[in-house]
């Protein structure tokens, strides 16, 4: 099930990444969330982090469950002898502060198991608290969350649906666990965890590790749920299906020199327009694209406030990687049609031509094309050995409509929007 762990984390990977803090407004009702830890990453020759819990809740309960585990209402540390502490309406904390406890060899650890929502358990072992030490346990806590943790998540109504043996919660957890490729760092937390299965997982879970993977059903229900999601409530958390900290990282890395724009080729050319026109053209003249155009409107703007163009090369599925000026004659092969496949430019060859162009001095790569042309890029990088290299592709995983219009977001909020 390792593909689909991987198939997985890239499918989830158009919607808003969302850090602490965050406005609490703007999340669905009803949902299932994907929590992504530092410093823990994906276990399929990836840079992306890997998924360390996912979670769902009882119908409505959605953004409260969000809030409890965050502590956003800090009067709930307001507790004492005789009332709960907030791990004890939050499993994902309690665990936390086990390993936390643990890692120390505290023996407040027995004390910390107990659950005080219970009134019986109140009257029983109240006696043994101490509240100072746990509000110093849950600051540790909070703390921890809301710098090291970030989520995603998917609107998906019914409760039904979500929970339980046979919801979709179930599934996702167990074609994660069930991935031998994705194990946590020698410096995950929850290897210090008391609670085996979870320090044997690599995941803040106990129950449906056992679960079976999805199936091409749940498949389709969670692709169905994320294009819901990403319509109704990306542009409310994030400018769009990037991370604002993205926009930033673009802008730096190009007044460093450190930034490389892989542009995908396109169907359309300036041949389709002219059909009697056998001549070659410079590359940047020669494809008609939505996304090309995108990107070439976006240099262009850079260059009219900068003096000069970014770094930029078309990554075509015939003649690999071009210069912008660089001429060539009319063709049709494509990454993506399965008839071309014995036309397309081998991997092998990408990657030399990298090597000879000296690119591996870039290290923020943007890529404006969609999953067949990332992938490319991300296996290039792969074999280049670039570990620190951060690559960027919004428009991966998205229709060609919707993608045009998260590059057409990213430009803007780069450069600022002058009419189309």
């Amino acid at each position: 099930m390792s593909s689909l762990c991987e198939w997985l984390h890239n499918v989830l990977e158009p919607l808003p990444l969302i850090r602490y803090s965050f406005e609490n407004t703007p999340m669905p009702d009803n949902g299932i969330y994907f929590f992504y830890e530092e410093g823990e990453f994906l276990g399929h020759g990836s840079k992306l982090q890997r998924i360390v819990r996912v979670g769902t809740h009882r119908d409505g309960n959605f953004r409260q469950r969000i809030a409890s585990h965050f502590l956003i209402n800090s009067n709930l540390m307001n507790f004492n002898a005789n009332s709960a502490k907030p791990s004890d309406r939050s499993i994902f904390r309690k665990n936390i502060g086990r390993a936390l406890l643990n890692r120390a060899h505290d023996p407040y650890l027995e004390v910390w198991e107990i659950d005080f929502t219970s009134h019986e358990k109140k009257q029983l072992f109240g006696h043994r608290r101490n509240i100072d030490k746990e509000k110093e346990i849950e600051e540790d806590i909070t703390a921890i969350l809301r710098k090291n943790f970030t989520f995603r998540f998917i609107e998906v109504e019914g409760q039904q649906k979500r929970m339980g043996t046979e919801g979709l919660e179930s599934k996702l957890i167990g074609t994660l666990a069930s991935c031998p490729n994705c194990t946590p760092s020698t410096n995950w937390l929850g290897l210090k965890s008391p609670v085996k299965k979870i320090a044997r997982s690599g995941l803040w879970l106990v129950q449906h590790l056992k679960s079976p993977s999805m199936s091409e059903a749940d498949k389709d229900l969670l692709v169905g749920a994320i294009e819901k999601t990403r319509i109704k409530y990306g542009k409310k958390v994030y400018i769009s299906m990037f991370d604002a900290r993205d926009v930033e990282d673009y802008r730096l890395a190009f007044e460093e020199n450190r930034l490389l724009n892989i542009v995908a080729c396109s169907r359309a050319k300036i041949w389709n327009e002219h059909p009697a026109d056998t001549k070659a053209y410079p590359a940047r003249v020669a494809y008609r694209g939505g996304m090309f155009k995108q990107a070439l409107r976006c240099f262009l703007d850079l260059k009219d406030r900068k003096g000069n163009e970014p770094r930029w090369l078309i990554l075509s599925a015939k003649y690999g990687l071009l210069e912008p000026d660089e001429e060539i004659a009319d063709y049709n092969v494509a990454f993506s049609a399965k008839s071309d496949k014995d036309k397309v430019i081998r991997q092998e060859i990408l990657e030399r031509q990298w090597k000879d162009k000296q690119l591996d001095r870039y290290n923020l790569v943007f890529v404006w094309a969609g999953k067949a042309y990332a992938d490319r890029v991300r296996e290039i990088l792969k074999s280049s050995g670039l570990p620190g290299a951060k690559l960027i592709c919004p428009a991966a995983w998205l229709s060609i409509g919707k993608a045009l219009g998260v590059l057409k977001n990213f430009r803007e909020a780069l450069v600022g929007s002058r009419g189309d």
